[in-house]
């Protein structure tokens, strides 16, 4: 059984004493970070103490904020204070333990709590963690280690490590954020080495090793994140494979329209195929303004209606002539339309499909009811009762943000579709409206959305859906031969149409003056023989009166008002026709 320690102070004066000789925040958030993982090493290693060593904990750095360019001296203040204050020598001698690299005169941490002191105070510093289960669970590796070792020495030398893990690893996360090309990732590894590299040689500098240990160190960490960043590449499909995941390169290697079930779609279901790929397209602007994963967005529109495969004339998409659902009981339609997230499901399995893909077939329309089916079972009812629970989908609600980002994708684009005239404010009106609907049936509220989420993804689908359905200009209503007959036939009281064609004739006289010059410049370079002058002018003549004969050439007229000509009733069925 431990030996009992006193601190000789309550736990509130020394809380006291924290406050009255720090005033940043960080130093007392850091105390109470410290007590509070003494606290639960206490209760495994020596729970008779524990009140004793979360003191110690919360007032290791009781002088720090004062005295931080006096690092040689830390704790010395500090056991100044706390004599005064009547604690006891036990707690003094505990505090002192943990500074005794910087001032070997100091006491060297002994016990198995003196030595989690040591390792807690600069890992907390490091991590910046509050007190809780999570900071000492990490923290008990390294403990265990230190208390197998029983060297400070060795603590400092996992911290380093942990540091430069840390940086590490925050680089790639900068560099590979979003980033799925193999480029990057050997982008990676090589800035990574690099990092390692002149981080090994600044610890090193700082401790005084050996310059040869030091740069066999630096070398040789440098080149393991290049080998890493070789094997990830060299791994990745075989991790993909193995256990299924959705990664950024699979996710693009899903997208690819070559993949056979998505060849199925096109030829089977080419109607699916194209709303599909309009779904991916809402879907993916979206997920860019919420935080979701745009290309798992991407490749889940594409794969979400794969289960139509099964009975694609059953749905409207894809019927080219009578409906099958006029002449089929409502029952049975709505079981057959509400299947096909089951039938996808199967189809992602036997396709190998990875599970997220999954999960977006199978929760595209949560328990949504076929309100169409549902009508028309009312109406054939004759008064009779019709529960709507035979006409939902058996499918679960959005668990993620990307499946309800497709449910409101699917949703909106078969909408905006059926809209007689999609202008830009009626497509933004019924977008709410739909969002509206998926909001008041429940279907979003297992999926992390907020209503603020929601604002922006309606705004990226009428973005999207303005462009599909944008404004054309009308064409005229007349073809261009009609069109250049009229103009031949205007009245020539207007002066500057008369200049207008003028200067149009002579145009074209001048172009194919130009083009027979031309011609008989090609014939004679073959013939190698110099064109008479006499030969020029009559390829002139020929040329002008071909643009005579032309001109001359009007098509019939039927009836001439206000002394314009108009062209004949078959030009103008032509035309129609």
């Amino acid at each position: 059984m431990a030996e009992p320690l006193t601190a000789g102070i309550t736990r509130d004066r020394a809380f006291e004493l924290l406050n009255e000789h720090n005033k940043d925040p960080f130093h007392i958030t850091h105390g109470e970070t410290v007590e509070g993982t003494m606290r639960y090493f206490a209760r495994e290693f020596d729970p008779e103490n524990e009140e004793f060593w979360g003191i110690v904990g919360l007032l290791h750095d009781l002088d720090w904020e004062k005295h931080e360019d006096d690092p040689m001296n830390h704790t010395i203040y500090a056991a100044e204070i706390l004599e005064g204050e009547g604690a006891s020598p036990e707690l003094i001698h505990a505090i002192q333990t943990h500074t005794s690299d910087f001032n070997t005169s100091l006491p060297k941490p002994e016990l198995q709590m003196e030595k989690i002191l040591f390792a807690c105070d600069e890992l907390t510093g490091l991590i910046g963690a509050r007190a809780g289960v999570a900071g000492c669970l990490t923290l008990t590796v390294l403990v265990s280690a230190l208390l197998a070792g029983g060297d400070t020495s060795y603590t400092s030398e996992i911290v380093n490590l942990l540091f430069i893990s840390f940086i590490s690893g925050f680089l790639v996360v900068i560099i590979l954020h979003r980033k799925p090309h193999r480029q990057q990732v050997l982008l990676c590894g090589f800035l990574t080495g690099l990092s390692n590299m002149v981080i090994i040689l600044t610890i090193g500098f700082m401790t005084n090793n050996s310059m040869g240990v030091v740069m066999n160190n630096a070398l040789w960490s440098a080149l393991s994140a290049v080998v890493a960043s070789v094997l990830c590449i060299a791994l990745d499909a075989l991790m993909e494979a193995v256990f299924r995941l959705a990664t950024p390169a699979k996710l693009l290697e899903l997208s690819n329209p070559n993949q056979p079930i998505l060849r199925r779609l096109m030829i089977e279901a080419s109607g699916t195929y194209h709303h599909s790929i309009i779904v991916a397209n809402l879907a993916e602007a979206a997920a860019e303004t919420v935080g979701a994963n745009p290309l798992l967005c991407r490749a889940g529109a594409y794969y979400h209606d794969i289960g139509k495969l099964k009975r694609p004339m059953y749905f409207k998409e894809n019927q080219l002539g009578e409906n099958p659902h006029e002449h089929t009981n409502p029952y049975i339609s709505a079981a057959i339309v509400t299947a096909h997230t089951r039938d996808g499901v199967m189809l992602a399995q036997q396709y190998h499909l990875p599970q997220e893909i999954q999960d977006i077939i199978i929760e595209h329309h949560g328990d949504t009811p076929v309100m169409y089916f549902y009508h028309k079972a009312l109406k054939q009812a004759d008064g009779q009762a019709v529960d709507i629970a035979d006409f939902r989908y058996d499918g679960r609600r959005p668990q993620s943000k990307e499946s309800a980002i497709i449910m409101l994708a699917d949703t909106v684009e078969a909408a905006v579709r059926s809209m007689p005239d999609p202008t830009p404010k009626a497509i933004e009106e019924f977008i709410a409206k739909l969002v509206r609907g998926k909001i008041d049936d429940g279907q979003l509220n297992d999926a992390p959305l907020t209503l603020q989420d929601i604002s922006k993804i309606c705004r990226a689908f009428t973005t999207v859906l303005k462009g599909v359905f944008h404004e054309r200009i009308e064409y005229p209503s007349i073809s261009p031969a009609a069109a250049a007959r009229l103009a031949a036939h205007q009245p020539k009281g207007e002066e500057g149409r008369e200049e207008s064609q003028v200067e149009a004739r002579e145009l074209k006289r001048v172009t194919d003056v130009a083009e027979a010059e031309r011609e008989a410049e090609e014939v004679l370079s073959e013939e190698s023989v110099e064109p008479s002058e006499q030969e020029i002018e009559a390829a002139e003549e020929q040329a002008e009166k071909e643009e005579l004969e032309e001109s001359e050439k009007s098509a019939p007229v039927e009836e001439v008002k206000d002394g314009r000509e108009l062209p004949s009733s078959e030009e103008q069925d032509q035309y129609e026709d």
